[in-house]
Formats: structure tokens, sequence, C-alpha cells
């Protein structure tokens, strides 16, 4: 009678001890479920948030960075300065900016002249770089919808920027981003030459293949 007994608890308890086995490796599951469905939320939710500052940094282009330029170039035009067609050929190696001739004298007398509104433009494109060039803003976006006037406008400026980046004010994140989205757009502007030049490529070896038929 006691066997039997004891043979009968034994059974229960293995019972039980298979069932809460499966009880844990279910909630086991179903936490690594969870887990995986708030990582994705996470995901679409700081996407979401960089999209959002993107579009907020780019109505910020065009409002103030555009309006500083534009009352750049109103002063410019007043006082017959003549900076913002130099057309300066210039390279950025390690954020240090690398002239091939740069008249520093001649654009010191000028920044005189328009100082306020020069400083006042360099501050906006950089209140704007920020964010893109830390990755916090979408970069796709901000490529997108401002990448031509932002390259364009810093290569008007950067004899400017080099004499401010002696004050001390560096400019390093509009630097940045000038040179991540200035290789984009020159990638870009290679794409349709290249496809056109795989093309003619294509055809010329067509054409100098020979085809079985041809030699009977």
């Amino acid at each position: 009678m006691t066997s039997g007994w004891f043979a009968n608890l034994r059974s229960i308890l293995e019972l039980a001890f298979f069932a809460s086995n499966i009880v844990i490796a279910i909630a086991v599951a179903y936490g690594l479920k969870q887990i995986g469905l708030t990582k994705k939320i996470a995901t679409s939710d700081a996407k979401r948030e960089s999209l959002k500052f993107a579009a907020e940094r780019c109505q910020h282009y065009a409002d103030k960075c555009v309006g500083a330029h534009n009352v750049l170039i109103a002063a410019s035009d007043r006082l017959k300065l003549n900076f913002l067609r130099s057309g300066l050929q210039f390279s950025i190696v390690d954020k240090q900016i690398r002239f091939t001739a740069f008249n520093e004298p001649a654009y010191a007398a000028q920044y005189e002249k328009a100082r306020t509104e020069i400083v006042t433009c360099c501050n906006e494109l950089e209140a704007f770089a920020i964010p893109f060039a830390a990755g916090v803003a979408d970069d796709d976006l901000g490529f997108q919808e401002t990448a031509a006037s932002f390259c364009q406008l810093v290569e008007q400026l950067i004899g400017m920027i080099a004499l401010l980046r002696k004050t001390g004010a560096r400019y390093e994140s509009t630097l940045v981003l000038y040179e991540r989205w200035k290789s984009r757009l020159v990638a870009q502007s290679l794409e349709e030459p290249m496809k056109q030049m795989r093309e003619i490529h294509k055809q010329a070896s067509e054409k100098g293949k020979v085809k079985p038929t041809d030699l009977l």
C-alpha cells in the first residue's frame, strides 16, 4: 500500500514538473515575443521621430538659412562685395579646409563690411547641420530636400567660414554634412553617364560577338 501510494505521488509530482516546464517555456517564448515587439515598436518610433525632426530642420532651412542668405545677398549687393561669387576651389580633409588659393586679407576686408549678416548666415547653417551630422535627423529626407542648396551655400561662404574658424567658431557640423552630402551629389550626377557608358559597352560587345548562324 505504501509503495503504491508513493508511486502515485511520484507520478503526480513528475507530471506537475513537466507541466511547469511547459508553462515556463510558454512564458519565455511569450516574453521573447514581447521583447521583439517592443524593440520593433521602439525602432518604428525612433524612425518616425527622426523623420519628424528632419522635416522640422528642413523647415528651419527654408525659413532661417534661406532668409539669412537673402539678407546677406542684399547686403553684398549694397556694399559691392563679391565673395559670394568668388568660386573658391577647396577640399575638406579631416574637418580641415584646404584651399587651392585663398586671398585671406581680401576676405577679411569684406568680412568687416558685412560682419553681422555673414555670422548670422553661417550660424543658421550650423544650427541646421548639427542634427544631421549627429545622425539624429533622417539623413535621406534632409538630403532629398536641401542637399543641393545647402552645399551651394556652403561653397559661397567657405572663405568666411575659414576666417571664422580662426576665431573659435568651428562650424564642424557644417563641414561634416557638406562633405557627406557633396559626395552623394557627385555620385548621383555620375549615375546617368555611367549608365549610358555601360549601355554603349554592352551594345559594342554584342556587335562584336559572332553568332553560330553567321558561320554557316
